[in-house]
């Protein structure tokens, strides 16, 4: 399968939807900023249970060794910065009736790059966290082994 720029996509999209279709392409993008919303809070919750157990656990697992310590600072930066990308990026709160290009196709256009901005956004996130969790589960490990 081919990857699809914007304007391809648009193209697709009337396609799938009929070219004089505005209101289903425009709640066809509405529905894909409220995927991307609602996958963002599924990770800012695991952002939060990560903070969570930390404040509870971390300075236990920390003062097992440097090793330790060093996973969970390292742990807490990548899980704080996943927050940050989140709550800057794919939380931002902006609604599409709000922008208007030159013409509907331009709109939707923009409308469709402001999507893939926060798709890379959301994923660059999820790296940050899963690189967090991964530090995390690396001190614990430490930990439990008692051995660093």
């Amino acid at each position: 399968m081919k990857r699809l720029e914007p304007k391809e996509e648009l193209e697709h999209l009337k396609d799938i939807h009929g070219s004089e279709s505005v209101p289903e392409l425009y709640s066809h993008l509405s529905d894909g900023f409220s995927t991307l919303q609602s996958r963002s809070h599924v990770l800012l919750s695991l952002v939060t249970i990560c903070l969570t157990i930390t404040g509870f656990s971390g300075p236990s697992i920390a003062a097992s060794g440097v090793v330790s310590k060093i996973g969970m600072v390292a742990g807490l930066c990548f899980v704080l910065s996943a927050a940050g990308c989140l709550l800057l990026g794919a939380f931002d709160l902006q609604w599409i009736t709000r922008y208007q290009g030159k013409g509907i196709d331009d709109t939707l256009i923009q409308l469709l790059e402001r999507r893939n901005r926060r798709t890379r956004t959301y994923r660059f996130a999820t790296l940050l966290l899963v690189s967090g969790l991964t530090s995390y589960v690396g001190s614990i490990v430490v930990y439990m082994l008692g051995t660093v």
